[in-house]
């Protein structure tokens, strides 16, 4: 069932009156309708999501595919799409850019072949949509919906049908796909295939001419408005696998396509001399292409085929492991044996590339040594944060081999079922570990799904500032690493910092100039460590989850792109500007960042304040707000006592507006020097008695000499209880702290008593806390024979200890701890 949404033209004015005085706010994309297109021709799809007013342009990753007119129709977007005839068929991404932002990516096949849409009402057989053949048909099923399609046959041919449903990456669409003759019987249905993402595939030798039909339903009656299928028929060619799954760059040379039903046949391919995980070939058979294409590896390694038997150790090939080991587990039990060697001390990453290609293998690995004792042994890949193909890896074996001694080894490769066929294909690669490293903009969490792509794109507004926080993973070498962008929209820089070994964020801060123009694209980025000999470098990675089952949240379809979305976006109603005391911080010390909002008239909204980024050991609170109408908020950093010395950048980043139509905008990057500090403070625990004045001692460690008088204050002092600031120098090394009890203080045992510190530092001053301690406070009425041990009344103004008032103060603690033990 198809209904295609309409609106009024009233309806579409009111739109776009409310979008004029609209907030600034970020587009979404969920889908295109429909989710395939046909090769070389112009077309109408439709965008679904929110925002999308003032369209500019569609952002695929691939070439072959622009858009030429957008046509704002109420909530929804009509946009004509021209798609080149060298266009590479199957799935591309792609995103929405707006005057406000730009969208996450979302899947949109390519096919080579025309299209149509389903017309209702085709509920039965007696209502059937009439087809043609080699064409493909976008519908929707709704709950209970059942589709049904007449074809008419006029010569026996092997009919295929391939459903694409799954793939959309729209809902968790379980489709059934049966095959009826004239009389209503059925001749073969598919609920799916492991091919393609659960879409069924189906293939049929149809020897009889006539009329035939096709049935498409939800496997359990299920549907809804975003359930949309794309059913292609016709006599096309539908391989399962290419062999060899894989191959070098640059290389002319000849696969075999497996699976059809018509029996295999060959193709030329010419490999691109740049490897692409998405690379794909649909190879031709006759005039006709399969609906969508067949994953192919590349690499730099050559092809080295299996030669059979090679069931047994005894009976393995041997080649070096500068070949890529290519094979099929041909039947049920098979089993194929390599021989390679191997160094001590020389680690080898072992890769199988099998479901990544779209094989029916689910492979499991295993190392042996040359008396046939199995060393490794791996069924479904290896820990994600063991390479960074490992987001993609899926089922496919992988092994981390350090050889422990150097031989001869044997790799053997299985399917883990059992099971084999002439599509169980293989390609298994090694390589000598290397350090590697790839950038990442994390995860946040999304208003509107619980996986999605929510703040992975860069959009900074013209005359104002955009941060992200970038994130390197990196394995097998530390050290400081760089962060560059090769490329940038007109008008954009950026700034960021290195960061050092075991920190993996970059603070990066994008600025748009006052005149840059609305513009932006998809652009690279290059992370690096800071010593160019070492040759360690990555590029950007990012990881879509497109489609999970909400049942269980399963992973059924993910998306991996390589390129980061940078865009100029419409001016904010506000900035931000961040203020730096103008000293370091010091360990356990405070810091405090004034950040203050210039706002253009008639904008009063208040605004959010976060700092996604601190240096290891600095804290702060988990935000700030600037109230409306208000123009400053101020953080209160502080560092821990351990922290190391060093310079770093920070930033403060803002949002105002209502939730899904946020305003983003940051401040510059604050530079943070980091340093040990001036001196360390020791504070002893008190007794005091109400109505008396005493002291607290204090021992200090100078740790860099300053100028001038240093001051403490106490903080944290009961009511009724004061203590005046009190001075001293670089040379000190203990000094007095007079208190005052009052007469009308309470008794009791105060805790969380500290002493602030401050350095004169330049014009400045640096601020640190040390503590805490505790100060008990007796009745007077209640004296004993002692006198407090640490508190007493000070002669005169505090000022240092004098060595005979040191050796009394310590004999006098020693007399009472005494008292205190003896039986």
């Amino acid at each position: 069932m198809c209904r295609w949404p309409t609106v009024f033209a009233s309806s579409i004015l009111f739109v776009l009156l409310a979008a004029a005085h609209a907030d600034p706010a970020s587009p979404r994309l969920a889908r295109f309708i429909p989710g395939a297109v046909p090769l070389g021709r112009t077309v109408e799809v439709v965008l679904e999501g929110e925002r999308m007013e003032d369209p500019l342009d569609l952002h695929f990753y691939e070439q072959g595919i622009k858009a030429i007119e957008f046509k704002e129709d109420g909530d929804l977007l009509r946009v004509k799409l021209q798609v080149d005839a060298h266009c590479r068929t199957g799935e591309h991404v792609g995103h929405l850019r707006t005057r406000k932002g730009i969208t996450e990516y979302r899947p949109l096949y390519v096919i080579p072949m025309d299209t149509g849409n389903e017309k209702e009402t085709n509920d039965s057989i007696e209502e059937s949509q009439t087809i043609e053949m080699n064409k493909a048909y976008c519908g929707r099923l709704l709950n209970g919906d059942r589709d049904f399609f007449a074809l008419d046959i006029i010569q026996p041919t092997v009919l295929t049908l391939e459903v694409l449903a799954m793939r959309l990456g729209n809902t968790a669409l379980d489709c059934v796909v049966t095959l009826l003759s004239e009389s209503g019987k059925s001749l073969k249905s598919s609920t799916g295939h492991q091919f393609s993402v659960n879409d069924p595939i189906m293939q049929f030798d149809v020897k009889t001419p006539g009329r035939y039909y096709i049935e498409i339903r939800e496997l359990l009656g299920g549907g809804n408005e975003h359930s949309q299928y794309v059913l292609c028929v016709g006599s096309f060619p539908r391989p399962l696998a290419l062999f060899p799954p894989g191959g070098p760059l640059s290389e002319h040379m000849n696969v075999q396509c497996l699976g059809d039903m018509r029996g295999e046949y060959a193709a030329m391919v010419n490999t691109p001399s740049h490897a692409d995980r998405h690379h794909s070939y649909a190879p031709i058979r006759g005039e006709l292409r399969p609906p969508t294409p067949i994953p192919f590896r590349l690499s730099r390694h050559a092809n080295f085929i299996e030669e059979e038997p090679n069931n047994t150790l005894s009976a393995s090939n041997g080649t070096d492991i500068e070949h890529a080991f290519c094979g099929t587990i041909s039947e049920p039990g098979d089993e194929d044996w390599y021989q390679f060697d191997a160094v001590k001390g020389e680690s080898l990453d072992i890769n199988v590339y099998a479901r990544r290609v779209r094989s029916s293998l689910d492979s499991t690995l295993a190392i042996f040594d040359k008396d046939g004792q199995q060393i490794e042994i791996n069924d479904d890949g290896g820990k994600v944060t063991e390479h960074s193909d490992a987001d993609d890896r899926g089922t496919d074996s992988f092994i981390r081999f350090n050889p422990p001694m150097t031989m001869k080894y044997y790799l053997r490769i299985s399917d883990t079922l059992g099971t084999g066929s002439l599509t169980h294909v293989y390609r298994v690669e090694c390589v000598h570990t290397k350090p590697w490293m790839i950038v990442r903009l994390p995860r946040v969490q999304d208003p509107n799904e619980l996986y999605g792509q929510y703040r992975q794109q860069i959009f900074i507004a013209r005359g104002n500032r955009f941060a992200a926080l970038a994130r390197a993973r990196t394995r097998g070498f530390s050290g400081r690493l760089t962060l560059e962008f090769p490329q940038l929209p007109e008008g954009v820089s950026y700034e960021t910092q290195n960061i050092p070994a075991g920190t993996t964020g970059f603070p990066i801060v994008f600025t748009a100039a006052d005149e840059a123009p609305l513009g932006g694209g998809l652009y690279p980025v290059r992370g690096a460590h800071e010593e160019p000999e070492e040759k360690i470098e990555g590029g950007y990675y990012n990881y879509a989850d497109l489609l999970r089952a909400k049942a269980n949240l399963s992973l059924l379809k993910t998306r991996i792109v390589e390129k980061l979305p940078i865009v100029v976006t419409d001016s904010l109603p506000y900035r931000l500007e961040g203020y730096s005391p103008g000293t370091p911080i010091v360990r356990k010390g405070v810091w405090k960042l004034k950040v203050k909002v210039v706002r253009d008239d008639g904008f009063n909204d208040p605004i959010r304040l976060t700092m996604p980024f601190l240096p290891p050991g600095v804290a702060t609170s988990s935000g700030e707000v600037i109230p409306a109408g208000e123009t400053e908020a101020e953080f209160r950093l502080t560092a821990h006592p351990k922290i190391t010395p060093r310079d770093w950048k920070i930033y403060v980043q803002g949002v105002s507006g209502e939730e899904n139509n946020w305003m983003w905008a940051s401040t510059q990057l604050i530079p943070l020097t980091v340093e040990k500090g001036f001196a360390s403070l020791s504070l002893s625990s008190a007794e005091a008695l109400v109505g008396q004045d005493a002291f607290f001692n204090c021992e200090i460690t100078t740790i860099k000499e300053f100028e001038g008088e240093a001051r403490i204050e106490l903080s944290g002092l009961p009511e009724h209880v004061v203590c005046a600031p009190i001075s001293f120098k670089s040379s000190d090394e203990r000094i007095k702290i007079p208190i005052h009890i009052g007469s009308n203080a309470e008794e009791g045992s105060y805790q969380g008593i500290r002493a602030n510190l401050y350095v004169p530092y330049r014009d400045n001053t640096v601020v640190s806390e040390f503590g805490p301690t505790t100060l008990t406070i007796g009745s007077a009425d209640k004296q004993k024979e002692d006198d407090p041990v640490v508190a007493e009344k000070p002669t005169s103004d505090a000022v240092p200890l004098s060595a005979l008032e040191q050796l009394r103060f310590e004999a006098k603690k020693r007399s009472k701890a005494n008292r205190e033990v003896a039986p």
